[in-house]
């Protein structure tokens, strides 16, 4: 008993400080399961915990897949007040990570469950979750009607949920800028955070409160807001979320055109909060970062940002498509726990006398979950059936809502596939139709008697037994099962509800194969991703190592060639030369013809140059019309003299631009490493003199530091 009362204690104290000191409330979740009996609900409440408490710690991954071990144990020993509370946590989990389907699955489930138990403020939380999840989507309208559905349940609702119900109108109003309307919630919103004195409800209430004064234009009133919050000692109590208030603050930086402040304060944001690189926060933080450096005109970092954020995007997107096939397992795991507990509860007294027939089907209807193609789902069934009822006619269509019709996957009459139509739900005297659209099972006892149109096959054998099942998957007709005998009332009201169980399987082969395909299509997707991904990758490398109208590797490809180069040419005890271009009669043909014309020089020029270098020669544009060459040391003495020359003239020959003859020479300084510099910066200081030298000439020409060369 003493046990008892102190594992109640522990789970007492870890509720109390999970949001605010999860580290410690982890330690007790601990204590609970280490000193709790494996199947006991104890343990699993402490499981629920711990994976809370991952989730208020800001470590997702950890978090999803404690909670995912706790959902699998509440499910097990049937502890089903914390299976529904554990999916709600769950889908907090997704939400915070960006995954908003799985998360609205989650928060279905969990209202699913309050509302079949007649709990009425248990829908509180999972409706406020997916109101939430709208606003996050941008689905402000989605937002308010699900706030609306809270307002309709008149039922008392705690103060912590009231505040995140009044934060959210808030921001709402926000997004429609009825700044009036959104004033008046964030006031209830922290007069009730101060009441209840929760560090984190109170800190996020000053933060819309501060991005209120933003949008207002108040900004220096919203800037001293965001500074506080920063300062304040309890920021940690919001985890991740604080990045926000750096973000928020940073936008505000630059509508007052501090561009440098709003950078540096964005990444002192990423360095303090240390989101995780999958998370939103980090992606939004990113976003904010690249925008910032994008104002600033530093190219540079603006494609390093972006490069970062790309990367954090493509993960998002694979850990989001890993969790759709996660819940979706686990949903079809309890839509078969909830047909053997039906067939449990049907399990009378007539069908008793049809146990055979009953464990045969039972057991091929679980075989049907393995197909992943509705050809071969069509004729298994069809070999199912034709041998145990008297049948020739099998046929199942999905429900498609967007085009507003049926679609047939397959129809087999006696035992061939044939083509069929769709079927559009305004069909009139469709009983396919009718079935999807009511949800029931429409049985036709003799159709020749009551005059049934519409009808598919061959017609070799008229059906007189018509069953028409819907199939239903998480709520949701997504497809009609028909099944025709050429008998009058070929079946039984015991084999009708028997057959009616077994599409509960066929519903779950149908969403299976549903499933597949969406998941070969996401893959493909991926794909598409991954090769636009690496392509943007080597288009901001391309960019950050080259020059963006010659494509000649720029000052700092230049860096990394030369150091490269030195090592080299120290250990195989060469020498090699840095060659200096200046174009002469460059700035004439800019000021005459106009820049695109100099451009399309300028191009020409780098065209030759690049055809003129060897295969261990490395070409740079340094400047506007200014270029260094390294070139390898030659074979014969007098051989650099000779390329010097070869290279002038290739410089000097004729330029045709549109229809313009234009002509261009070079002042050429060279310099030989190790003699006349050991790196980058004293070889460019000696050529760059001697180019000089030419230079002044005004005749154009090439010159070494020694004459003697």
């Amino acid at each position: 008993m003493e046990a008892q009362v102190q594992i109640e204690q522990w789970l007492s104290a870890c509720w109390d400080i999970m949001i605010s000191e999860p580290a410690k409330a982890i330690t007790l979740a601990n204590q609970v399961i280490d000193n709790s009996e494996p199947q006991s609900e104890f343990r699993s409440s402490g499981l629920y915990y711990r994976g809370l408490s991952y989730m208020y710690q800001g470590d997702f991954n950890r978090a999803f897949d404690e909670l995912t071990d706790a959902l699998h144990h509440a499910h097990e020993h049937h502890f089903d007040l914390n299976t529904s509370r554990i999916n709600n946590a769950l889908g907090m989990v997704h939400q915070s990570n960006g995954r908003y389907g799985p998360a609205l699955d989650h928060f279905e489930l969990t209202s699913e469950f309050a509302r079949e138990s007649g709990n009425t403020p248990a829908l509180v939380p999972p409706l406020s979750n997916m109101a939430q999840v709208f606003f996050d989507m941008g689905d402000l309208e989605s937002a308010s009607d699900q706030l609306r559905e809270i307002d309709e349940l008149n039922t008392k609702i705690s103060d912590d949920n009231l505040v995140e119900i009044d934060l959210l109108r808030a921001r709402i109003q926000l997004g429609y800028l009825n700044f009036q309307e959104a004033e008046a919630y964030l006031a209830k919103a922290i007069a009730l955070a101060h009441s209840i004195n929760y560090a984190s409800f109170k800190l996020r209430c000053q933060e819309v409160l501060g991005r209120l004064r933003r949008l207002q234009g108040r900004l220096d009133e919203a800037e001293s807001i965001f500074k506080a919050l920063i300062e304040d000692s309890d920021i940690y109590s919001v985890g991740s979320d604080a990045i926000y208030i750096y973000i928020e603050l940073s936008k505000l930086l630059i509508s007052k055109g501090q561009i440098d402040d709003a950078i540096e304060i964005v990444e002192d944001g990423i360095t303090f909060v240390k989101p995780l690189k999958r998370s939103p926060q980090n992606i939004k933080a990113l976003g904010q970062l690249a925008y910032a450096y994008e104002m600033a005109e530093d190219t540079h970092n603006h494609a390093k940002a972006l490069s970062l954020l790309v990367s954090a995007m493509k993960h998002s997107s694979k850990r989001q498509g890993q969790s759709f096939l996660d819940v979706r397992r686990i949903k079809r795991q309890q839509v078969k726990d909830q047909f053997q507990k039906k067939l449990l509860d049907q399990e009378n007294q007539a069908l008793k006398r049809a146990q055979n027939r009953l464990e045969f089907l039972n057991d091929i209807a679980h075989q049907l979950a393995s197909t992943l193609n509705f050809v071969e789902l069509g004729q298994r069934l069809f070999d199912i059936f034709s041998r145990k009822v008297d049948t020739h006619f099998l046929s199942l269509v999905t429900t498609d809502y967007e085009l507003q019709s049926l679609k047939f996957q397959f129809v087999i009459d006696q035992n061939e596939l044939v083509e069929s139509e769709n079927i559009p739900f305004n069909t009139p005297g469709s009983n396919m139709v009718k079935a999807a659209l009511t949800r029931k099972v429409v049985v036709i006892n003799d159709a020749r008697k009551e005059k049934v149109v519409n009808l598919i096959g061959n017609h070799a054998v008229s059906p007189r037994t018509m069953l028409f099942f819907p199939l239903v998957q998480e709520n949701e007709v997504i497809g009609v099962f028909s099944i025709q005998s050429p008998i009058p009332s070929a079946f039984s009201e015991e084999e009708i509800h028997l057959l009616e169980a077994v599409t509960t399987f066929i519903s779950i082969a149908v969403s299976n194969i549903q499933s597949h395909e969406t998941v070969k299509q996401l893959n493909k997707i991926l794909h598409q991703e991954k090769q636009e991904i690496e392509t943007a990758q080597q288009r901001i490398e391309h960019m950050a190592y080259h020059d963006s109208l010659t494509s000649l590797p720029n000052r700092e490809s230049l860096d990394i060639f030369i150091n490269g180069q030195i090592e080299k040419a120290r250990f195989e005890r060469r020498n090699f030369h840095l060659v200096y271009i200046d174009l002469d009669g460059f700035k004439p043909v800019n000021d005459q013809f106009g820049h695109r014309v100099g451009d399309q020089v300028l191009i020409v020029i780098s065209r030759r140059i690049q055809k003129a270098l060897r295969s261990l020669d490395f070409a740079a544009r340094v400047g506007g019309d200014e270029f260094v060459l390294i070139i390898d040391s030659f074979d014969k003495k007098g051989a650099v003299k000779g390329f010097l020359e070869r290279l002038l003239g290739v410089i000097q020959e004729p330029i045709s631009v549109d229809q313009h003859n234009l002509t261009v020479s070079a002042s050429i300084g060279a310099a030989r490493f190790p003699e006349q510099g050991s790196d980058l910066d004293r070889l460019m200081h000696s050529a760059d003199q001697a180019m000089y030298a030419i230079k002044r000439l005004g005749t154009g020409g090439f010159q070494f530091v020694e004459n003697h060369q």
